[in-house]
């Protein structure tokens, strides 16, 4: 598999000579490029252009926007890895997880590139050119009837009808499929696991964290939120599913099934 793997300075060379040396020892083919968005953004753009790869990781600290302003110009799945340039890698993490539906970035903890490492090996594993199966979206049993998740879960109905994709609620990850796991977050219980981890085969696991109407705003959530991404996985912003569900479709998308819907989602003709 081909990876394009962008950071933002040779300041981060603590995370991207490690995780360079790691996806080639496994036998990736690794494009590396330094891009400032801020700085440099046409030449991004070009590069942009003439992308090739299957997939992108993306690094940068502080105002991180280098890993978003990839995924709005891309079809193809971007993993973000947040600094601990300052504030412990929270700002970062939230520039880049806190994404607008339509542009997902699967986020890592902060300076975890080794969760964006396992989930490459999945997704390479899995070899997941789309051969007609469901997307499996994860609870756990007797949470999908809280007021909040069922409507998320009406959002994704909406959503898959108009992608014409498939999906189905399950109770446990789905070993050698997609899996978009909904995660309820605790503001009681904040460094609790979440509830799924990787069955024994490899499988791709999405992880969407919830939290109710009243907790969204919350600045206290984001803490939670940085705690619950410390087990592990990558993550997608708080109650975006749509993100979620679009990242899945990515995944599945190596022969452009896809692509109308996620070029029209990007474009905002698609609401979430």
């Amino acid at each position: 598999m081909d990876v394009l793997v962008l950071f933002g300075s040779k300041s981060d060379a603590y995370i991207y000579e490690p995780l360079k040396s790691a996806l080639i020892a496994e036998g990736y083919n690794v494009n590396f490029r330094i891009f400032s968005v801020h700085r440099r953004p046409d030449a991004l753009s070009q590069e942009l252009e003439q992308v090739s790869e299957n997939i992108v990781v993306a690094g940068a600290g502080l105002a991180a926007h280098l890993p978003g302003v990839v995924a709005s110009k891309v079809l193809m799945p971007v993993i973000g890895i947040p600094f601990t340039s300052a504030l412990g890698g929270m700002d970062a993490l939230l520039a880049m997880i806190q994404m607008p539906f339509g542009i997902p970035v699967l986020c890592t903890a902060p300076d975890n590139f080794k969760a964006a490492i396992g989930f490459l090996d999945n997704v390479n594993k899995l070899s997941l050119c789309y051969s007609g199966a469901p997307l499996y979206v994860v609870i756990e049993r007797n949470k999908e009837s809280l007021p909040y998740v069922t409507h998320i879960l009406k959002r994704l109905e909406q959503l898959a009808q108009k992608a014409e994709a498939e999906w189905k609620l399950v109770y446990e990850p789905v070993v050698g499929a997609v899996n978009i796991c909904l995660n309820p977050v605790d503001l009681r219980d904040a460094a609790a696991p979440p509830p799924f981890v990787a069955p024994m085969e490899p499988s791709i696991l999405i992880h969407v964290p919830l939290v109710e109407e009243n907790a969204y705003c919350d600045p206290q959530t984001g803490l939670a939120l940085l705690q619950k991404l410390r087990h592990g996985g990558v993550w997608v912003g708080l109650n975006n599913v749509g993100n979620g569900f679009l990242a899945a479709l990515q995944m599945a998308n190596q022969n452009g099934r896809f692509s109308p819907v996620l070029t029209n989602v990007k474009k905002g003709y698609i609401h979430g």
